[in-house]
């Protein structure tokens, strides 16, 4: 009797087991070789680890991190941990990592991804898209230097550029747990109308959203491990989809449109959108 209640006891066991691994298989219209974002992965290594495996079946040849790698920047395990799991996604594409609020030494962060002249703000082009990433915990007011490149770079993008996308950690629209910034709001929405910013992607609060103003899609990405956000009451109207999970979200270019899907690991469907460029 005591054998068969081991045995029992066992079984039990794997078939937990077995139930929290990643079993689900992608869809067969999972975007291929496009554009990964998620963020605020600091908490919950092993959910961090099943969406990274989630988001490798999709081959991304871009990644986005909007932010919070790690909970406390000085311990060097946390982020020796975080870099171990993002290192089959910072191998396999173009990573672009966004400073969070909880990455309190820039100097260190912009060490930890090798960023251009040492800086955490940067941008690049790929596919015909010019990717601005913004430094969200640094000044941006008009005699900032940041601001000042910001203001340089938007008016300088390639001439084949065919869709703008801003990255940041702190939104400027939401109406999850953490207020948006209303001060980057006033600095930065209006370059973004300005000079023709199609999609913006943030996190910093935990849960996925997406927003528009102006013509202007805005993505909060913040459901990468970290403990999850109810939606609040006070907020701004121009919310479209809230989703309290794990998630991370692909973009396919197609011409000049951006087709946008938004999974779970487990490949359920959360939202699907198109970005007109």
């Amino acid at each position: 009797m005591q054998l068969l209640k081991s045995w029992l006891v066992i079984t039990l066991i794997i078939l937990l087991l077995s139930g929290c691994s990643n079993t689900s298989t992608p869809p067969p219209d999972l975007p291929k070789h496009g554009i990964v974002a998620y963020g605020d992965s600091r908490e919950h290594h092993n959910r961090h680890r099943e969406l990274v495996q989630a988001i490798l079946q999709s081959e991304p040849s871009v990644v986005i991190h909007t932010g919070d790698f790690v909970t406390h920047n000085d311990r060097k395990k946390e982020w020796d941990t975080s870099l171990e799991i993002m290192q089959p996604l910072m191998e396999g594409a173009l990573f672009l990592p966004a400073r969070g609020n909880h990455e309190k030494d820039a100097a260190q962060f912009a060490d930890y991804f090798d960023l251009p002249d040492s800086r955490s703000w940067f941008s690049t082009d790929h596919d015909s898209i010019h990717y601005i990433v913004i430094d969200s915990e640094r000044d941006q007011w008009q005699d900032s230097t940041q601001y000042r490149w910001i203001l340089k770079d938007l008016q300088s993008t390639p001439d084949n550029t065919l869709l703008t996308v801003a990255i940041f950690h702190i939104p400027v629209f939401t109406v999850g747990k953490w207020e948006p910034s209303r001060s980057l709001r006033y600095k930065l929405t209006p370059l973004f109308a300005e000079y023709g910013v199609d999609l913006v992607i943030n996190g910093h609060n935990h849960s996925y959203e997406r927003l528009e103003k102006e013509g202007i899609t805005y993505i909060v990405t913040g459901g990468g491990g970290a403990p999850l956000y109810d939606k609040t009451d006070v907020g701004d109207e121009v919310s479209l989809r809230f989703h309290k999970g794990i998630h991370f979200c692909v973009f396919e270019r197609i011409g000049k449109r951006l087709s946008g899907r938004v999974y779970t690991p487990n490949f359920e469907e959360i939202d699907q959108f198109t970005i007109e460029g």
